[in-house]
């Protein structure tokens, strides 16, 4: 982690630029100065780092994050075209939270399928609107009745729920605060969830609990597989199915959890 925090200790004193600047900077970009656009590159890395903030503990390294939000920007910056009307941070953001999301596509072991994500949001939804109709919590049979669903799927999509990542597009560009001196963006469910892992790994065993805290970034930022693997001394193969055990243990915790509330 040393090398992100003189990363972010050396970006931090890179200017922000003006309005003017910033198009006297793309014109001359445009025109193949490669200065200007390494000036462009450098006045918007605090960007990058506002983006990430918001992914932190999501099971992909931050440093991982960073450099491929990198990569958005540069090629934002070569792609940007003042003419059709967007400012370079709003057509910037674009590119870099795509790029964040190949990461996340290829790193995240916990991950979820696109079905079981839609099913998650029915659930969601269904115990919402019963909140509401009934100003109490519905019971599992309840949101059952209303998703024609059996009892056991209810309590499976419960528990997932507690182990949901947030996908990458909930985060939108007007909730970006481009100041690196910001702490980390965390909400009251993230946090909840977060106790709940911290609660269930009593079942793990030490190196099991070791490997979660440090993929999960319990305890301090996320550690990428190639940092787990040479700490603990294995192979990506032997790490997967290590983080494959790890996930059904947790899951089947939550699970037998949700069913015993």
């Amino acid at each position: 982690m040393e090398d992100i925090r003189y990363y972010l200790e050396k970006i931090k004193h890179f200017a922000i630029l003006s309005s003017k600047e910033t198009d006297d900077l793309i014109a001359k970009a445009r025109e193949g100065d490669k200065l200007a656009e390494e000036k462009l590159i450098e006045a918007n890395l605090k960007l990058v780092i506002s983006i990430t903030k918001h992914y932190f503990n999501r099971g992909v390294s931050t440093k991982d994050l960073i450099q491929q939000g990198n990569v958005g920007l540069i090629k934002a910056i070569k792609n940007f075209d003042p003419s059709k009307g967007y400012k370079l941070s709003s057509f910037a953001f674009k590119w870099i939270k795509n790029e964040m999301l190949e990461v996340f596509k290829k790193e995240t072991a916990f991950s979820f399928s696109d079905r079981a994500r839609k099913n998650i949001s029915k659930y969601k939804k269904a115990k919402e609107k019963l909140h509401q109709k009934l100003e109490r919590e519905p019971t599992i049979g309840e949101i059952a009745k209303k998703l024609n669903k059996d009892k056991k799927e209810i309590l499976k999509l419960k528990a997932l729920e507690e182990i949901e990542i947030t996908p990458m597009d909930t985060i939108e560009e007007s909730h970006i605060n481009q100041s690196i001196d910001d702490s980390p963006a965390r909400n009251v469910s993230s946090e909840l969830a977060r106790e709940r892992f911290v609660t269930v790994t009593s079942i793990l065993s030490k190196k099991e609990k070791e490997i979660f805290f440090l993929r999960f970034g319990i305890n301090e930022g996320v550690w990428s597989k190639e940092e787990v693997m040479k700490k603990f001394g294995i192979s990506r193969e032997g790490l997967r199915k290590m983080e494959n055990r790890i996930y059904a243990k947790v899951f089947g915790e939550l699970k037998r959890r949700a069913e015993e509330s």
